[in-house]
């Protein structure tokens, strides 16, 4: 599809940037990935009871970005590049993946423990129709949800941009979102409850939440601006708040508990979005919590490896030695290989925005051009 160039359409809100980076996103990718190692080092009671809804905040965070790099694609290009996209993806999570996968298959092997069938299903990101009772790999399932994610939305907005040549061919989105949250929701309804609502069929509404709030960012921006006030605050906790009290196994928490659980991660991040801190303190925290943040995709890689070396002494002592290790193993994994990657991504595969730098993970101003990742 042949159009001009469209200038990005944004909300002009104040943003806490480092670099070229939105801050204030960073610290919510701190806060999901410290969240999910809470849960699986059960020391705290209330940290582990919770943690688990740290990957639900990853996947509105996902669809928010992810829809993002696909909107400024359309506004700068006139079309969806549904190959650049694809690789570019590609060479942000395939070198890590794998590079941890080899890892852990070489740990099995000097173990003598041989759990070929496993490794397989997890190289393969099928891991979430086929679950693994392996502790270093359960996580592995929602990097496969993600992955089928990739591959179903710029398919989705390509599809779109057919049936409707304009300067917002994505008006569907918002009804594409709601049947989409329902059909999830009846679907996990009737999972077996012996089985995890683990399936992508069954957890895309989370993803789809993010990919709303981004339309609404780039193509609705008086809408947008309606979260972004402190009562999404208010709201955020009370949707989330079930989480923290229902057991994440219970036939209401996997059901309606996870649609309410994206609801108030949606709130969250539309709040975050155009947050800076008030004062030298909140800067100084936001600083250092961000700069997890950037690394959250390592560390929440190889958290179940470092949870293995601590967890067999359950102390407040081995708990804080995990999240520290787990954190400093995450920043040398994506040292060696996440960010080598992503080098060679922006020589062979360039973004296709004139705004995209080495390492396009955010973009400093969201009043100019969507978060990037």
């Amino acid at each position: 599809m042949n159009m001009p160039s469209q200038k990005p359409v944004g909300v002009v809100l104040p943003v806490f940037s480092h670099g070229n980076r939105n801050q204030s996103l960073d610290v919510l990718r701190c806060l999901a990935v410290l969240l999910v190692l809470g849960h699986h080092f059960p020391y705290y009671r209330a940290w582990s009871q919770v943690g688990w809804a740290g990957v639900d905040l990853f996947f509105v965070l996902s669809g928010f970005l992810i829809s993002g790099l696909l909107f400024r694609d359309f506004k700068i290009s006139g079309g969806i590049h549904f190959c650049n996209f694809f690789f570019r993806r590609g060479f942000k999570i395939w070198p890590a993946f794998y590079f941890f996968i080899a890892q852990v298959t070489l740990i099995f092997a000097l173990s003598g423990v041989h759990p070929w069938r496993q490794i397989l299903v997890a190289s393969s990101f099928l891991s979430n129709y086929i679950p693994t009772s392996n502790l270093l790999l359960t996580h592995i399932w929602t990097l496969a949800v993600e992955e089928h994610f990739y591959v179903a939305l710029p398919l989705l907005l390509i599809l779109l941009t057919k049936l409707r040549r304009s300067r917002d061919p994505f008006r569907a989105i918002p009804h594409l979102f709601i049947v989409a949250a329902a059909l999830c929701l009846v679907f996990r309804w009737f999972c077996p409850p012996d089985r995890p609502p683990w399936a992508t069929h069954m957890r895309m509404d989370s993803l789809f939440a993010g990919v709303f709030l981004g339309y609404l960012y780039h193509f609705r921006p008086s809408s947008f601006e309606k979260l972004a006030g402190y009562h999404s605050l208010v709201l955020a906790v009370a949707f989330c708040l079930p989480a923290a009290f229902l057991d994440a196994r219970s036939r209401v928490m996997q059901s309606f508990g996870l649609t309410a659980l994206f609801i108030g991660c949606g709130f969250l991040v539309a709040w975050s979005v155009g947050r800076t801190p008030k004062n030298v303190i909140g800067a100084a925290i936001a600083k250092i919590a961000a700069k997890v943040g950037f690394y959250s995709y390592s560390i929440y890689l190889w958290h179940t490896v470092v949870c293995e070396w601590f967890l067999w002494k359950n102390t407040a002592l081995a708990f804080w030695a995990y999240l520290v290790t787990a954190i400093v193993v995450g920043i040398a994994a994506a040292t060696l290989i996440e960010l080598p990657a992503l080098a060679l991504r922006e020589k062979w595969f360039p973004s296709l925005s004139s705004e995209s730098s080495t390492f396009p993970e955010l973009d400093g101003t969201l009043a100019v051009s969507v978060p990037s990742t």
